[in-house]
Parts: C-alpha cells; sequence; structure tokens
C-alpha cells in the first residue's frame, strides 16, 4: 500500500478536517525549461499544469479545493478492500494527530 497525504496551505481557522478519499483522474502537462545555477551549470527545472478529468467529490483534489487534508491509497484501483480500510483508519488517525502542521 502507498499512502498519498496532502496537507492544503491554508490559515487554521479555514481548516475543515480530514477526508478519507481516492486520487482524483488526471495528468500532469509538463514542462522542462533549462536554467543555470549561481555557478553557471545547467540543470531542468520541471514545471506545469495538471489536468483534472475527475469532478468525484470522493477525490484528493476536491478535499484540498474544500480545506480538508486528503489520505488515499494511490495505488488502489479496487478502491479499498478490508486491508486498506485498516491502513486508512490507521492514517486517519496519524493525521488527526498532526492537525497542527496547517499555517
Amino acid at each position: 500500500t502507498c499512502l498519498n497525504v496532502n496537507i492544503p496551505y491554508i490559515n487554521k481557522k479555514d481548516y475543515k478536517g480530514i477526508k478519507i478519499c481516492r486520487q482524483a483522474k488526471g495528468f500532469w502537462d509538463e514542462e522542462y525549461i533549462k536554467r543555470k545555477d549561481p555557478y553557471g551549470k545547467e540543470y531542468f527545472w520541471t514545471t506545469g499544469e495538471f489536468r483534472l478529468h475527475d469532478k468525484g467529490t470522493d477525490t484528493d483534489e476536491w478535499a484540498l479545493k474544500n480545506g480538508r487534508k486528503s489520505c488515499g491509497d494511490q495505488l488502489d484501483h479496487g478502491w479499498l478492500n478490508p486491508q486498506h480500510k485498516t491502513m486508512l483508519r490507521y492514517s486517519y488517525q496519524i493525521l488527526s494527530i498532526l492537525q497542527c502542521t496547517t499555517h
């Protein structure tokens, strides 16, 4: 199991809790920009835009846009067998402890 945990960058007073959810369907439209560091060495900076194709209210994207931390199984395609539910309940407890991490 690979858990995907997201914490919204919001004021603490706007925080609305934790949502156990699935990962939204979408993709990154990536761009690579060639840059130079202060020593003149070239490197590539990855940038881009996330293309959301999922309007569900049970997704990590929805949770973040609505002031919630999200926790879900990143690799789950059969959505929540009993072992996943146990792991997510445990993760929910951990996230409840971490509520103070919201700005």
